[in-house]
């Protein structure tokens, strides 16, 4: 469903200026606590590196659901998962010709899409690789498809 919202002129002007990158910058000049406020956010931006994941605590942790961002309800793994797929296999069919023989599922994780894979061809098989056992370990097996 599309959300449709009506703006006064007065709003759009006003969120030009907000969101142009001229005039925040000539706020900052002319703001000296503005400015100062917004160099020590950045150098506390630029120490607080991008938290790497420990995909085996996080497994052992979450098993199936590990695989989601952590602010994602369990509750809402199906529907993700679903349309995730649809983004996904969308994009994929204009990069394949349907004849493909082998395919690699790299970042497998629990196979969420391995099988879904097998359909881009009928003749394919799906090599689908993770590098955390226990993930794998908790994929649905199949004939056409070797988790590693």
């Amino acid at each position: 469903m599309k959300n449709i919202s009506i703006i006064s002129q007065k709003h759009k002007l006003k969120q030009f200026f907000t969101d142009n990158i001229i005039f925040r910058l000539l706020r900052l000049i002319l703001s000296p606590k503005n400015l100062v406020r917004k160099i020590l956010e950045y150098k506390s931006k630029k120490k607080n590196k991008i938290e790497k994941i420990n995909w085996t605590d996080r497994a052992k942790l979450y098993g199936k659901y590990s695989v989601l961002d952590k602010r994602t309800p369990i509750s809402e793994f199906n529907y993700v998962t679903k349309e995730q797929k649809k983004i996904l296999f969308n994009n994929l069919k204009k990069y394949t010709s349907g004849k493909e023989k082998n395919i690699l599922d790299f970042g497998c994780g629990t196979g969420r899409f391995s099988a879904e894979l097998l359909k881009i061809s009928k003749k394919a098989r799906v090599t689908a690789v993770d590098k955390e056992k226990k993930l794998v370990n908790m994929a649905n097996k199949n004939k056409k498809i070797d988790f590693i």
